[in-house]
């Protein structure tokens, strides 16, 4: 079975440590960079900075925000973070698609190739079937074409490569934004070029809405808790005055004190996932949300209690005369 982990691969890395004697950065450059003539391409931001790095951006509600200098640990190298240019991304993609030979350097075996394409594992994720999983490749078909592909997502890049080993065809599309729930879009996007490459017809696009939709929604949920402390505390007002638009019995607990406490505890219940071990992954790659569903979060906690305790205590006063 397939179950996405970037933990195996960094593990990966310490192997091949192991086993060359050499630091993974330095192993990379030696056996793929170097005899690739991919120049361009480096395994630290400090150097690719000083040769011309795109500044990264991430996104806050669907927009991109520039975001210098993130705080990404050198120790996930393997499983994410070398940085390339797309001519040099060419180069490797060409090696690929020509049984690991790139004009006179043999980089890896044309069995090693096949191996390396040849999907072993289903993969589902969100109750999508995206195809099998080789090695570092996912392997699909696009019509009848065989289709192999990956994305790579970084709290403020993103990229996304695609081989038609039948066609002897390639792409690599780079992003200078990203965001956790992105993904799919690049994804998405990334599959309808390598149709149109194909030369099929690119699938419709349904992720490219709706996700930058959801993104720019979760500013809805502020606004609903403001509103809602207005309308709590406009009818406390009139039950005040009036007596007689007090409820009372089942009307009481259900619509006015256990109906509303539904959606406050739903929007409490996003702090379980940014107070607990993952707290500094949804930061870097999901800082809308984090924050949202800290302030909001909170303060949907507090209010239940809150508001709860202001509808039973005016429930109870006598009306002002």
């Amino acid at each position: 079975m397939w179950e996405y982990s970037n933990a195996n691969y960094n593990l990966l890395g310490l192997i091949i440590e192991a086993a060359s004697g050499e630091s993974y950065a330095g192993y990379v450059q030696q056996h793929i960079f170097t005899p690739l003539k991919m120049c361009h391409s480096y395994t630290s931001p400090a150097l690719a900075q000083q040769n011309g790095l795109a500044v990264g951006h991430q996104y806050w509600f669907a927009m991109p925000f520039v975001a210098p200098n993130l705080p990404l640990p050198h120790g996930s190298l393997p499983a994410a973070g070398l940085i390339s240019t797309s001519e040099d991304l060419a180069r490797y993609l060409i090696a690929l698609l020509n049984g690991g030979r790139s004009g006179n350097v043999q980089l890896l075996s044309g069995a090693g190739i096949d191996e390396l394409q040849r999907g072993v594992a289903d993969i589902r994720e969100m109750g999508l079937s995206l195809g099998q999983y080789g090695m570092g490749w996912v392997v699909d078909k696009i019509g009848q074409t065989k289709l192999v592909w990956h994305t790579g997502t970084l709290p403020d890049f993103g990229a996304y490569m695609a081989l038609l080993p039948e066609q002897k065809k390639g792409v690599v599309l780079l992003f200078n934004a990203c965001h956790h729930w992105m993904n799919p879009v690049q994804a998405e996007f990334g599959g309808r070029v390598a149709a149109m490459l194909a030369g099929e017809q690119p699938a419709p696009v349904r992720f490219g809405r709706m996700i930058p939709l959801a993104l720019r929604g979760q500013l809805l949920i502020p606004a609903l808790q403001i509103a809602g402390v207005v309308a709590t505390l406009r009818l406390l007002s009139r039950w005040r005055l009036d007596t007689e638009r007090r409820p009372s019995g089942g009307r009481k607990w259900g619509l006015h004190i256990l109906l509303p406490l539904i959606p406050n505890l739903l929007v409490a219940l996003n702090l379980l996932p940014v107070l607990g071990k993952r707290r500094s992954y949804l930061m870097l790659y999901m800082p809308d949300y984090s924050w949202i569903a800290m302030v909001c979060g909170s303060f949907s906690l507090v209010w239940s209690f809150l508001r709860t305790g202001l509808v039973l205590g005016t429930l109870r006063k006598r009306s002002v005369a």
